[in-house]
């Protein structure tokens, strides 16, 4: 069922399709986000104080440490496994970061685990366990990377929140505040499993920016709290090379997403997928905003299960290739006139919609192609050069094989009408 608020009509928003999609599901790429411990050699630094050695400490509120015991601390470091545990910890430093990864080599996994209820405020990072580069590179992927998993609660305040090369979330709460900057700044990839975060702010680039994929599984996600000119969910792997791409780019799985607001602009949609597609499955997407919601500039988009998207005043699903949308997936927000947008290509739906709720509710702004179960349907419209918006002029919906019906020729002082045309050749009408 897809629904408008208040009443229950199938139809949807989609923008910008251009691709078939074939009736095979994409099977889900499991990938693994850190390497083994022993890849290489991490240090790790608190408040800019001098690299941790192995054992417990005690930091103080303003983030000075000193030497703790099995039985009085909240800072434990264990080097061999490159863990390091937070015990109710909780300082406000003065220096650009709060904890600080150094990687010896492209490998080696950090983690921290989280007991009590944390905080840190900083200046610049919160955390920080980058390993160079914004983007894999067309040689070796890096894969130094940070988990951090644990049944506590971690609270960050400072300009970015997490900078990472590869970032695990698994089973933590997180709460988030940035001061005009991404909560998370991910230069590879991001997996969220079983987490509970929370952001506040945001800015630039987007809340969640990652360079190449993003994985989200079993959480609960809000991030309405933000007011930006990008996207809330920035899945920002334009550059990425073919070799190095991962399929999909996106999946969201059995999760709940609150996304929040931004102005009106070009790349105003919560989630946005440069190539790579998503797939979306049993899942709640709540857009907060003033524009649209799902956006796959490459690669397809497939939303199946029980998956429920909304939106404030419009709603898009955009996939520049091809959109398949699965039987029982909810989509709520309609245009002005009561229709969704559709921009050129492909969309699958399920069979079970009628023609006549097709004519009824589904409109292209450039032109495309639906398919019904094994039915095939054509937009076709006519442009009478009159100065009506393009999505605005009324859409026929034709099975394949058949005609469409021309309106009126239209008329124009000293000139006369000789045919329709598309891309520069008369259609037969």
């Amino acid at each position: 069922m897809i629904r408008e608020q208040g009443k229950k009509i199938r139809q949807i928003f989609v923008s910008g399709l251009a691709a078939v999609l074939t009736g095979s599901v994409m099977g889900f790429f499991v990938f693994a986000m850190t390497a083994s411990a022993s890849g290489g050699e991490i240090q790790v630094d608190i408040a800019e104080s001098g690299n941790l050695e192995d054992g417990y400490y005690k930091i103080a509120s303003d983030g000075t440490k000193a030497s703790g015991t099995e039985n009085d601390y909240n800072v434990h470091y264990d080097s061999a496994s490159h863990t390091l545990t937070l015990k109710d910890v909780k300082f406000r430093t003065s220096k650009n970061t709060g904890i600080k990864f150094t990687y010896s080599g492209t490998s080696g996994a950090a983690v921290i685990e989280l007991i009590g209820e944390n905080e840190i405020t900083s200046n610049f990072y919160g955390i920080n366990a980058d390993r160079g580069g914004s983007l894999p590179s067309t040689g070796a992927d890096v894969e130094a990377g940070l988990t951090i998993k644990g049944s506590g609660t971690l609270k960050i305040n400072s300009l970015w929140g997490i900078q990472a090369a590869n970032l695990t979330i698994d089973g933590s709460t997180l709460d988030l505040t940035t001061r005009g900057h991404s909560a998370l700044n991910i230069s590879r990839d991001l997996v969220i499993c079983n987490g509970d975060i929370t952001t506040h702010d945001g800015g630039d680039g987007g809340d969640f920016y990652v360079a190449r994929s993003l994985r989200i599984t079993d959480s609960k996600i809000d991030i309405s709290n933000i007011q930006v000119e990008y996207p809330s969910i920035y899945v920002a792997n334009n550059y990425c090379p073919e070799n190095l791409l991962i399929r999909p780019a996106l999946v969201i799985e059995r999760s709940s997403l609150t996304i929040g607001g931004w102005a009106d602009s070009s790349l105003g949609f919560s989630v946005y997928i440069s190539q790579g597609g998503a797939e979306i499955s049993d899942s709640v997407l709540n857009a907060v905003n003033k524009r649209a919601g799902i956006c796959a500039a490459k690669g397809a988009l497939e939303i199946s299960g029980s998956t429920t998207v909304s939106t404030g005043e419009k709603l898009a699903v955009r996939g520049l290739e091809a959109v398949k949308i699965g039987e029982g997936v909810e989509i709520t927000g309609a245009r002005a006139d009561g229709k969704p947008l559709v921009h050129n290509g492909l969309i699958c739906m399920p069979g079970s919609i009628t023609e006549e709720e097709l004519n009824g509710t589904l409109h292209y702004y450039g032109g495309g192609t639906v398919k019904l179960g094994d039915k095939t349907y054509h937009s076709v419209r006519f442009d009478l050069k009159d100065g009506t918006p393009l999505d605005e002029i009324e859409t026929q919906w034709i099975p394949d094989g058949n005609m469409a019906t021309a309106p009126s020729d239209p008329q124009m002082e000293g000139a006369s009408f000789t045919g329709w045309t598309e891309s520069g050749g008369y259609m037969e009408v």
